[in-house]
C-alpha cells in the first residue's frame, strides 16, 4: 500500500473519530438540555407511534419510569374515547394549522386524567422520522376555567392565586380585571390599567397583534390559542395565551378572558432541538461524502 494512501487513510480515520466524538458530545448536550426542561417531552417513532425517549419531567408528570416508555405508545396515554380527537389535533399540529393543542386529556399511569397543552413537531434523525411532543400540565388552569363557569367567587379565589397571568377585557378591549400574576408580567398595578385599552400596556407592534387576536375572538365567539414574543419593559420573552369568549345568556360575547403562561424555556428547548437536528444532518452528510471519496481512491 503506497505511503500517501496510508497517510490519507489514517487522516480520514482520525477525522471520523473526531466527528463521532463531536456527535457524542452534541448528543450529551442534547440529552442534558432535555432532561432539565420544565415541560414533559416525549419522542415517538412516526410510523409506530411507540415512544423512544422520555425526559424526567414527563416521567414525573405521568408516573412512568424510563424502562416503561419503550413498551408504550400514544394510545397508552389517552383514553380510547379521546383518541379520535387527540389524533385530529396532532394532525393539525404536524400540518402547522395550529401552534398548540390546548387542554388535551392525558391518562396517567395511576388512571387519573390530567389536561395538557401539547405542542408537536416532526424531526429526522439518522434518516428515520420521529415526532417530538411537548407537554405542559394545565390541569389547574382547566379547573380555573370550570370554576369560572360554576361560581364567580371560586373563580376569583383561584385566579388571584394562579401562577398564570389572567385578565378580563371588555368588547372595546379595555381591562376589566387582572390577577397578581398579570400585574407582575405587565409591571403595572391593576388599578392603573382597569378601564384602559390594552394598547397602553404593550409596545405598538405587540399591541397590534394582541388587538387583532382579541377582536377575532369577539367576532367569531370562538376561543383562540396563540404563541408569540412579548416585550414588556424592554424584556423579551415568549408566551402562550388562551383567549376565551365570555358570553351572556343570549350567547352574545360580552368579554374576553385571557390566560397567559411564560413558555420561554420551552422555546429555547425547541430551538436547541432544531439546531441539534441540523448539526446532525450536516455532520452525517460530511461523513458520507468523505467515505465516498475514500472508496474512489
Amino acid at each position: 500500500m503506497p505511503a500517501d494512501y496510508q497517510n490519507l487513510n489514517a487522516t480520514l480515520i482520525q477525522a471520523l473519530r473526531k466527528k463521532i466524538e463531536a456527535l457524542r458530545e452534541s448528543e450529551e448536550k442534547f440529552r442534558t438540555m432535555f432532561e432539565n426542561a420544565n415541560d414533559g417531552i416525549l419522542i415517538a417513532d412516526a410510523k409506530t407511534r411507540k415512544f423512544v425517549f422520555a425526559n424526567s419531567a414527563i416521567c414525573k408528570l405521568l408516573g412512568y419510569s424510563d424502562e416503561e416508555w419503550p413498551k408504550l405508545g400514544v394510545n397508552h396515554i389517552h383514553l380510547k374515547k379521546d383518541l379520535p380527537y387527540v389524533n385530529e389535533q396532532f394532525t393539525k399540529l404536524l400540518q402547522r394549522k395550529i401552534e398548540i393543542a390546548p387542554s388535551l386529556p392525558v391518562l396517567r399511569k395511576d388512571g387519573k386524567i390530567i389536561y395538557c397543552d401539547i405542542g408537536a413537531s416532526p424531526i429526522s434523525i439518522g434518516g428515520k422520522e420521529f415526532l417530538v411532543g411537548f407537554f405542559r400540565d394545565v390541569t389547574e388552569r382547566k379547573k380555573a376555567e370550570e370554576a369560572l363557569r360554576e361560581s364567580g367567587e371560586k373563580y376569583r379565589t383561584i385566579v388571584e392565586n394562579a401562577t398564570d397571568s389572567i385578565f378580563l377585557l371588555d368588547t372595546k378591549l379595555r381591562f376589566i380585571s387582572l390577577n397578581k400574576a398579570a400585574e407582575n408580567m405587565l409591571h403595572n398595578l391593576a388599578s392603573e390599567l382597569i378601564g384602559k385599552s390594552i394598547s397602553v400596556a404593550f409596545p405598538k407592534f405587540i399591541a397590534v397583534k394582541f388587538i387583532r387576536n382579541n377582536k377575532e375572538v369577539i367576532r367569531t365567539g370562538k376561543s383562540k390559542f396563540i404563541e408569540e414574543k412579548m416585550v414588556v419593559g424592554g424584556r423579551e420573552f415568549y408566551i402562550s395565551t388562551g383567549l376565551n369568549p365570555i358570553k351572556n345568556s343570549e350567547g352574545k360575547v360580552i368579554a374576553v378572558m385571557g390566560i397567559t403562561r411564560n413558555i420561554t424555556e420551552r422555546k429555547k428547548a425547541e430551538d436547541k432541538l432544531r439546531e441539534t437536528q441540523e448539526k446532525y444532518k450536516a455532520e452525517i452528510n460530511e461523513l458520507k461524502r468523505k467515505l465516498k471519496a475514500r472508496r474512489r481512491l
